[in-house]
């Protein structure tokens, strides 16, 4: 009876995230990875384990989720916008549509019509590339992290 109890606790705990899963997306699967990940990490970290190393294992677990879930928001990948913007303004980096006359309109950067166009999109494509390059070395890390110590985090 009292595994009955506790799988109905976690299935009610998991039911809003697997609620909102869909199966075209990966980053579904990888959000409900990093919700028992995070519970996981909780657990360890609450004392009420056998474990020794138990509370560390939580710590290291969590500072995994913690990096993950920038990775996976993309943190590092999009910071070259505020970099963007502190240098050259909040509206730099908003797009312009042109009618191209032909029942279509074409996509553009707003700074394509200043007369610092070359200077601000040098720098834009700059940064971005920083930023790219940045998220990759963070995703690759959590990875790595995973592999050394995803087995220890067990009670």
């Amino acid at each position: 009876m009292r595994n009955f109890i506790q799988g109905c606790k976690q299935m009610w705990k998991f039911l809003p995230i697997i609620y909102r899963t869909r199966d075209f997306d990966y980053s579904y699967a990888v959000d409900l990875f990093l919700f028992q990940l995070q519970n996981t990490a909780t657990f360890l970290k609450e004392g009420k384990t056998w474990t020794i190393d138990a509370n560390y294992n939580g710590q290291r677990l969590q500072t995994i989720v913690n990096l993950a879930k920038k990775v996976q928001e993309e943190d590092y990948g999009i910071e070259y916008q505020d970099i963007v913007k502190a240098r050259y303004g909040e509206g730099c980096l908003d797009f312009t549509f042109e009618d191209t006359g032909n029942g279509s309109s074409k996509l553009g950067q707003k700074y394509e019509k200043w007369a610092n166009y070359k200077e601000i999109d040098d720098f834009h494509t700059a940064e971005f590339t920083k930023s790219i390059a940045k998220q990759e070395r963070a995703r690759k890390l959590v990875y790595k992290m995973l592999n050394e110590h995803l087995r220890k985090c067990w009670d």
